[in-house]
């Protein structure tokens, strides 16, 4: 699973995604590299937190898959880069899942506006997906 947003400023801290992952996944996984992993099991699940703060950081995910791909403020991340993070997300046939899923939240406003409110328009909402 990928839990990507657009800096690791964003990630860390207190009230954070990071800071709630410890109360959350208390017991049912080990962190490693200050939580921006967590691993669960031994069948290789495991959440990565990641960043693409600038356009060509999306190819330092070229070779990756993620089951389960949530990219969190969407809006502030440009349409090219949630266009190419989409396409790392298949199934990796390690955890189970049988279709690979993307999860899009945001708020109002910032660069990505235009591009989310196009997508979830229902009227033009098949051509999208």
């Amino acid at each position: 699973m990928g839990f990507f947003r657009r800096t690791y400023a964003e990630l860390e801290g207190a009230g954070s995604a990071i800071h709630y992952t410890y109360e959350v996944f208390a017991g049912l996984g080990t962190a490693r590299d200050s939580g921006k992993e967590w691993h669960f099991g031994d069948a290789g699940s495991a959440l990565y937190f990641q960043h693409c703060e600038n356009e060509t950081d999306v190819y330092k995910y070229q070779s990756k898959s993620f089951d389960i791909l949530i990219i969190d403020e969407a809006t502030h991340f440009t349409w090219f880069q949630v266009e190419y993070l989409k396409t790392r997300n298949r199934v990796s046939g390690k955890n189970g899942i049988p279709k690979p899923f993307c999860i899009l939240t945001s708020n109002p406003g910032n660069i990505g506006h235009s591009w989310y409110m196009q997508m979830f328009d229902l009227e033009t909402m098949e051509r999208w997906l």
